[in-house]
């Protein structure tokens, strides 16, 4: 499979390794090349969102992912919003992103096996999720200059973001994601119930972790 862009080959990312999904944008890493009728259901497969079918919480670091191309992918579903755009799928990408993404996809989890997590599609389109059609344009284009300003920043291992001395680029885009809801928001306040749903959610998380206890 070619590891560089050639004519009339698809983008795709091609495997899950921590290292591809340090960030929320992703590029491709290989090409695929192919004709006919499976080629063809393949490119209109193609999509810029992308969100795992499975999760080793104990090593992810971002939820859902976002290409500036329409890409496949063999580790990830690729989601298309229906009558969605660019910005829609920077804002949901964003939101899931979010420690409150976050908790949403802990809840409704099914653990396969201790800190590892499989998701169908069918879980993914059944999670009560930020009903992103219903923001006015000011809340979206707010979410969208969240998610450009940490697209390439590295969050840390989703354990070690919480706890006592949380991840400070967790910190930031979560009240930045707050801002963009709220502008009037007491981002002093806010930040004060983040800090401490972040040492909760830490302790939680490393005794889940640790022990394989499945009652998170």
């Amino acid at each position: 499979m070619p590891k560089r862009p050639i004519p009339n080959a698809v983008p795709m990312l091609c495997s899950g390794e921590e290292e591809l999904r340090k960030a929320m944008l992703v590029r491709p890493n290989a090409w695929v090349i192919g004709s006919g009728p499976k080629a063809e259901r393949i490119t209109r497969l193609r999509s810029r969102l992308l969100v795992p079918d499975r999760i080793r919480w104990n090593t992810w670091r971002v939820i859902a992912v976002y290409s500036d191309e329409p890409i496949i992918a063999n580790r990830f579903f690729m989601v298309k919003l229906k009558n969605g755009n660019e910005m829609q799928e920077k804002a949901l990408v964003t939101w899931l992103n979010t420690t409150f993404g976050l908790l949403t996809v802990l809840a409704n989890r099914e653990e396969t096996e201790g800190a590892f997590t499989e998701i169908n599609i069918g879980q993914w389109r059944a999670l009560s999720i930020l009903d992103i059609t219903r923001l006015d344009d000011e809340k979206l284009s707010s979410l969208v200059r969240v998610f450009d300003a940490y697209a390439d920043k590295e969050f840390k291992r989703i354990p070690d973001q919480y706890g006592d001395y949380p991840d400070s680029i967790r910190l930031s885009f979560d009240l930045d994601f707050l801002k963009a809801l709220d502008p009037g928001i007491n981002k002093d306040r806010a930040k004060q119930c983040l800090i401490e749903l972040y040492k909760r959610l830490g302790i939680t998380l490393k005794t889940w972790i640790d022990n394989g206890d499945q009652s998170l």
